[in-house]
C-alpha cells in the first residue's frame, strides 16, 4: 500500500476534525488578506489626501480581523493537538492487540523488538503532520486566496497567477520526483543501523571476545556509510526544490514589480493595488521558500507512515473458533503429524500418540528430534504440515487460539517483563493474588532451597533479563507462572534437563501431585528426567539441524 494511502487509512477516524481544520485554515487564509487590503486602502487614502479619521477606523478594523485570525489559529492548534493524541493512543492500542497475535513464523524472519522500534515514527507522524496542518495548509490556503484576489485586479495579473502556479507545480512535482522513495530508503538504512546497535547491546559476550569489538565498529561504519548514501540521495531531491524555490522567488518578485509598475503607469492599476499585490505575492513566495522545510516534513511523514505500516501489516493468527471447557484436565491426541521448516527436510513425519486427561507423561527424544517444534504445534503456535491434533476432543484447527492458550500453559525459554516478581507470575490475571503466588512458590520448593517466599519478596523488581534472579530461581518462577493459572494442560519444554536430581525430584513431585488439575507433558532428552513421569512416549525422529 502506498504511504499516502496508508496515511489516509490511519487518519480516517479523524476525518471530521480534519475537515474542521481545513475549514478553519480557509477562514484563516481569508482573514490573512486583511493586511494587504488595509494597506491598499491606506495608500489610496493617503494618495488622495485623506484625513486621520479614516486611518483610525482602518486601524481598528484591521486589529479586529487580525485578532479574530489569531483566535482561529489557536483553535486550529487545539484541534490538531487532539488529533495527535488520538493517533498515538489508537496506534498504541492497535499494536498492543496485534503483537501478541502475530504469527510465530514472522519471528523466524524478523526480530520482534527491533520491529517495534518503528512505533517511534508515530512521533514523526505527529510532528510533521501537525506542521503541515498548521503551517503548510494555512500557507497553501493563503497563497491560493491571495492569488485569486490578484486575478481580479487585471487580466495580466491573472496570467501571472497561472504562470506562477505552473512553476510551483514544477517545483513540487517535477523537481521533487522520487522524494518519497528516497525518504523511505533513508529510513530503511536508519533502522538497519539501529537494529545492529541493538544486537551489539543485547549480546555483550559476543562483542567482548574474539574480535567482537572490532567487528562492532566495522559493521557500524559500513551501515553508517549506507545511511549517508541514502541521506545524500534524498538531499539531492530537496536541494533541487530549494534552489527552484529561490529562483522562482527572484524571478516572480522582479516580474511582478515590473508588470505592476507598467500597469500603474498605464493607469490600469492603482498604487494601492500594486502595493497590495506585492505584499500578497511576496508573502506567497516567502511561504514557498519556507515550504521547502514543509516538503522535508512531508517526506518524513511518508517515510514514517511506511514504517508504521510494517507493524500494521504483520500477519496475524486467526481469531475465530470454538472454546474449550473452562476447567479440568484436557486430553491430547496426535495422529500422523508431520512438519518441516520451509523446503528443508521434515523435522518429523507420521508422529502419533495419545495422552489421556490428567496423565503425567514424558516425551523423550534425542537432540534435534523436534521436541520444541512439537510443543509449538500443540499450542497452535505453528500450523502442522500434515496430520491432526486434538485438544480436549476438538480438532486444533477448530479451536479459538486465544482460548486454547488460556487453557494450555507452556514453560520453556525464559521471558521476563521489567516489573515486580509478583507481576511476572500473575501476568495481569486479576484472579491471581499475591497469596496464591506465594503458595505456588512454596509448593515448588522456593523456601526449601534457601529463598524467601514472604509477600514482600514478591515486590522485587526484575529486569527484562530476569535479574536479580539466578537461573535456578528463574526456573521456579517460570513454573509458578504456569501453575498459578491452573491450566488444563501444562507443558514443560526441556526445563528440567539442567536441574540437579534432588531439585528435579521435588519439582516433579509438585507437578505430578494427586490434586494437580492438569495434564502434564514434559519434553526431555534425558532418560533420568523421563523416568520420573508415569508414562514415557519416545520417538527417534530425524532432525534438520534445528535446535529442539
Amino acid at each position: 500500500m502506498p504511504p499516502w494511502r496508508r496515511l489516509v487509512e490511519l487518519l480516517r477516524a479523524d476525518l471530521p476534525d480534519l475537515w474542521l481544520v481545513l475549514g478553519l485554515a480557509l477562514g484563516s487564509g481569508l482573514l490573512a488578506l486583511a493586511s494587504p487590503v488595509a494597506v491598499q486602502a491606506l495608500v489610496n487614502t493617503v494618495a488622495m489626501g485623506g484625513m486621520g479619521q479614516p486611518l483610525l477606523v482602518l486601524a481598528v478594523i484591521l486589529f479586529f480581523f487580525l485578532t479574530f485570525a489569531g483566535a482561529v489559529h489557536v483553535l486550529e492548534a487545539y484541534l490538531v493537538e487532539i488529533v495527535q493524541r488520538r493517533v498515538f493512543v489508537r496506534l498504541a492500542s492497535d499494536l498492543a492487540h496485534r503483537l501478541p497475535r502475530v504469527r510465530r513464523e514472522t519471528g523466524d524472519a524478523h526480530h520482534g523488538a527491533e520491529l517495534v522500534n518503528r512505533f517511534f515514527d508515530v512521533l514523526t507522524l505527529q510532528k510533521a503532520g501537525s506542521a503541515l496542518l498548521l503551517d503548510g495548509l494555512s500557507t497553501l490556503v493563503q497563497t491560493g486566496v491571495g492569488l485569486l484576489m490578484l486575478a481580479f485586479y487585471h487580466p495580466f495579473l491573472l496570467a501571472f497567477d497561472v504562470v506562477l502556479l505552473l512553476l510551483i507545480g514544477l517545483i513540487v512535482f517535477v523537481l521533487g520526483r522520487g522524494g518519497v522513495k528516497t525518504a523511505v530508503q533513508e529510513s530503511i538504512t536508519k533502522y538497519a543501523l539501529v537494529a545492529w546497535l541493538e544486537t551489539v547491546a543485547a549480546n555483550q559476550q559476543i562483542f567482548k571476545f574474539s574480535g567482537g569489538p572490532r567487528w562492532a565498529v566495522q559493521r557500524t561504519d559500513a551501515l553508517s556509510l549506507s545511511y549517508l548514501d541514502a541521506k545524500r540521495g534524498h538531499f539531492r531531491v530537496l536541494l533541487r526544490q530549494i534552489v527552484g524555490s529561490l529562483a522562482l522567488y527572484a524571478v516572480a518578485s522582479t516580474g511582478l514589480l515590473a508588470l505592476g509598475g507598467y500597469l500603474v503607469i498605464d493607469g490600469h492599476l492603482t498604487l494601492g493595488q500594486l502595493v497590495a499585490a506585492e505584499l500578497i505575492v511576496s508573502s506567497a513566495l516567502i511561504s514557498l521558500i519556507k515550504f521547502g522545510k514543509h516538503l522535508e516534513g512531508f517526506y518524513d511523514l511518508m517515510a514514517g507512515t511506511d514504517k508504521i505500516g510494517h507493524l500494521l501489516d504483520l500477519p496475524l493468527e486467526r481469531g475465530d473458533g470454538e472454546a474449550l471447557p473452562a476447567a479440568g484436565a484436557l486430553a491430547v491426541n496426535v495422529t500422523r503429524l508431520g512438519f518441516a521448516y520451509g523446503q528443508r527436510r521434515p523435522v518429523f513425519n507420521d508422529l502419533s500418540f495419545a495422552i489421556g486427561a490428567g496423565e503425567k507423561v514424558a516425551l523423550l527424544a534425542g537432540h534435534a528430534a523436534g521436541k520444541t517444534t512439537l510443543v509449538e504445534l500443540l499450542c497452535g503456535l505453528r500450523p502442522a504440515a500434515s496430520g491432526r491434533i486434538e485438544i480436549g476432543g476438538v480438532e486444533l484447527g477448530r479451536l479459538r487460539l486465544e482460548n486454547l492458550r488460556d487453557r494450555v500453559a507452556l514453560v520453556g525459554r525464559s521471558e521476563w517483563v521489567a516489573d515486580s516478581l509478583f507481576e511476572n507470575v500473575r501476568l495481569g490475571r486479576s484472579d491471581i493474588d499475591a497469596e496464591a503466588v506465594r503458595q505456588v512458590l512454596e509448593r515448588l520448593g522456593w523456601t526449601r532451597f534457601g529463598y524467601d517466599a514472604a509477600l514482600d519478596a514478591l515486590a522485587t523488581e526484575l529486569t527484562v533479563g530476569g535479574a536479580p534472579l539466578s537461573a535456578a530461581q528463574g526456573h521456579l518462577v517460570l513454573l509458578a507462572r504456569a501453575m498459578a493459572g491452573r491450566p488444563g494442560i501444562l507443558i514443560v519444554d526441556g526445563l528440567l534437563d539442567d536441574m540437579s536430581q534432588d531439585w528435579r525430584d521435588a519439582v516433579l513431585a509438585t507437578l505430578c501431585a494427586a490434586d494437580a488439575p492438569w495434564t502434564l507433558i514434559v519434553t526431555t532428552g534425558v532418560p533420568a528426567v523421563a523416568s520420573g513421569l508415569a508414562r514415557v512416549i519416545e520417538w527417534g525422529g530425524e532432525g534438520d539441524g534445528r535446535m529442539a
